[in-house]
């Protein structure tokens, strides 16, 4: 657990911690503890989101995020399925974030970009215009790209 975290709790806070993780997600996460670990942490919160949760996941990996000493690889889990759920504004925020908390990784460096948000929106545009009912739409009632 995060050293600040755990200092900043009591050990009846500890039990109120545990028993909200194992009621808000039953049968995948038993106690706080299981947050620990981060591919574990991940893959829950995956699975919540593949299932249209995405509440679920985003507090997952944020509880995880909460207590983990090493939570890089959380982050850019957090990053990547805000970034699935199309939610610009909150991809906008987290990369800001990253790279406050990690400056200099030079493989994340093309992650944020300024006008990104305005990039997302601008996809999201072209992409309804080029077919606005989605691909299930018969190909008579799609516009021409």
């Amino acid at each position: 657990m995060n050293p600040t975290l755990a200092a900043t709790l009591d050990m009846s806070q500890l039990r109120v911690r545990d028993r909200y993780v194992a009621l808000r997600f039953p049968g995948v996460l038993r106690n706080s503890a299981d947050l620990i670990d981060a591919d574990k942490a991940i893959a829950v919160a995956r699975g919540y989101f593949e299932e249209a949760d995405i509440e679920r996941a985003n507090e997952v990996l944020a509880l995880a995020i909460a207590q983990s000493t090493e939570s890089l690889a959380l982050e850019v889990a957090q990053l990547e399925m805000a970034f699935l759920a199309r939610d610009s504004a909150r991809v906008a925020r987290l990369t800001r974030e990253f790279h406050a908390r990690y400056p200099g990784i030079a493989q994340f460096e093309g992650v944020v970009r300024p006008t990104w948000e305005r990039e997302v929106l601008a996809i999201d545009f072209h992409r309804t215009i080029s077919d606005p009912y989605g691909c299930t739409a018969p190909p008579a009632m799609r516009l021409a790209a």
